[in-house]
């Protein structure tokens, strides 16, 4: 024994409380795998039944019946507006602008009708525009002094009644009605064109008393 040793007192073996020994940490099944010395252990439960997930509301928007039953009138009368421009859209898109129907119509309408000769004129040719160049030389001083042709258009109305054919032209009779103060005035009008440069021409005008 040295110098140093007797200064070591010895002591018989004491038994330690159980209470002063470290345990070992029972692992639940849910852990088994996970389980990490040194670190905390949590218990992992079952998830609480929360039932069906809630479906999200969808919001409709409800009309009132009687909105409904007082715009229907409306409703109708839009539709049926629109399908009267559909209508006459299409008829007008229809018409063929080369056929003599169409050139005979439109010389009636401008030279009876509206008594313009000037735009009655580019629907002429040959003998009928040379008869209405005397005519608006005729007229030249009426008109200067501010006759309108505008202010007979509504005295005067036409029919297209009848089509013939002679050669390579082609004719169209009309009725014409002419009002004067109260009284009535009907003649007849024997319009013929012919295909003069690819196109249909008024080439003579006859108009006799019915």
């Amino acid at each position: 024994m040295t110098a140093g040793d007797s200064d070591l007192e010895l002591h018989p073996l004491v038994p330690v409380p159980d209470l002063l020994l470290p345990r070992p940490v029972a692992v639940t099944d849910s852990l088994a795998g996970f389980f990490t010395p040194g670190k905390t252990q949590f218990k992992v439960g079952p998830r609480p039944d929360r039932g069906p997930p809630a479906r999200q509301s969808r919001r409709f928007f409800m009309i009132p019946a009687q909105s409904l039953h007082a715009r229907r009138p409306f409703l109708r009368r839009t539709f049926a507006l629109l399908a009267v421009a559909l209508s006459m859209g299409l008829l007008s898109g229809c018409k063929d602008e080369g056929t003599p129907e169409y050139v005979a119509d439109q010389f009636v309408e401008a030279y009876f009708q509206r008594m313009d000769q000037q735009g009655a004129r580019q629907f002429t040719a040959f003998g009928a525009t040379e008869m209405l160049d005397r005519e608006l030389e005729l007229t030249r001083g009426v008109r200067e002094q501010g006759y309108l042709p505008a202010e007979a258009a509504a005295q005067v109305s036409w029919k297209r009644t009848g089509r013939s054919s002679r050669g390579e032209r082609i004719r169209f009779d009309y009725d014409i009605e002419i009002r004067r103060e109260g009284a009535q005035d009907h003649r007849s009008a024997d319009i013929e064109l012919s295909k003069v440069q690819a196109g249909w021409k008024v080439v003579r005008v006859a108009v006799q008393p019915r």
